[in-house]
């Protein structure tokens, strides 16, 4: 039985030291990927509303992780050049955490009578 185990080990020792020789001059070819959070933007809506003087800008985040997470959400406003014109944030879920599978709630508005040139509407999910 202690033979059995000395070998064992020698040879997971031998195989180790084998695949790292041969590995140590190789070049790594794809970049390597590392798992973080991930997010899903689902139902980003952008409404005009009091004859187009204020914006109301709502959707979900959905967790795509497999650890609950909170944090909150930029809105930024854009014109036609892609160019940032306003920018505000609000709390996703109420600041409540949400788990894998669940999706957390944010809606912001914003008077926007001296914007001129809105052309767009983006978002960025910042956790905390």
């Amino acid at each position: 039985m202690k033979i059995v185990r000395i070998l064992s080990v020698v040879m997971i020792f031998f195989t180790a030291t084998i695949l790292q020789a041969n590995g140590a001059d190789k070049v790594v070819e794809q970049p390597l990927t590392f798992g973080g959070p991930q997010y899903e933007i689902e139902d980003l809506t952008a409404q005009l509303q009091s004859e187009g003087s204020v914006i109301l800008v709502s959707g979900k985040i959905r967790n795509l992780g497999h650890s609950a997470t909170r944090g909150y959400v930029i809105v930024y406003l854009r014109d036609g050049n892609n160019d940032v014109i306003h920018a505000m944030e609000t709390d996703v879920n109420e600041k409540r955490p949400f788990g894998h599978g669940m999706a957390g709630y944010f809606e912001v508005s914003a008077n926007i009578e001296g914007l001129s040139g809105l052309a767009n509407v983006s978002i960025e999910f910042v956790t905390n």
